[in-house]
């Protein structure tokens, strides 16, 4: 699964869609749901800094 993620963002950045890919260490598959992890915590702040840096744009979809 992280290898096609990874896979899919580089596809995505031939094309010029901006793709991070965040990798937390230690961390499990659907940790994010588990919001008492150092890493979930990592993880939602991460995404709130990612949604944050959005605004004003239009998505494509």
């Amino acid at each position: 699964m992280r290898d096609r993620a990874i896979a899919y963002a580089e596809d995505l950045r031939k094309v010029n869609v901006d793709s991070p890919v965040l990798e937390y260490k230690d961390a499990v598959h659907e940790f994010a749901v588990l919001l008492k992890t150092p890493q979930a915590q990592a993880c939602a702040e991460d995404i709130a800094i990612w949604v944050i840096s959005l605004r004003g744009r239009e998505f494509s979809y």
